[in-house]
């Protein structure tokens, strides 16, 4: 697509560790930083696009680190489901949120985004 072509970008990516797309998918990095430098760089790309009066829009959730510890689901789970979630337990504890708005905020906010404002551009 052409440099500052697009007006307007919403999306919601896939939310770390919580279904599985099959090879080269988005949420199932080893680690929170991980998942959130994937999308630092897809991002990095959505803002060349983006028109310079243009938005952003990105839907993301925040996840727990409950059973992110490598345990594997059983045949009766949504197949969608991964049956091994990477291991953030190792940086969060479990059953405590991963605070995955606030990790991809950081970085979109050091390009021109003002600290504070609930709305971020594409990083």
């Amino acid at each position: 697509m052409p440099d500052r072509s697009v007006d307007c970008l919403v999306t919601s990516p896939p939310y770390y560790g919580l279904r599985d797309d099959g090879p080269g998918q988005y949420s199932q990095e080893p680690t929170p930083d991980d998942y959130v430098e994937n999308l630092r760089a897809t991002f990095a790309e959505a803002r060349r696009v983006l028109a310079n009066d243009g938005t952003c829009w990105l839907n993301l959730s925040d996840v727990y680190a409950a059973n992110s510890d490598g345990y594997a689901r059983g045949d009766s789970y949504n197949q969608r489901q991964p049956v091994v979630r990477p291991r953030s337990r190792r940086v969060v504890s479990p059953k405590n949120l991963l605070g995955m708005p606030w990790r991809i905020a950081r970085p979109f906010a050091r390009h021109r985004q003002p600290p504070g404002r609930p709305c971020h551009r594409c990083g």
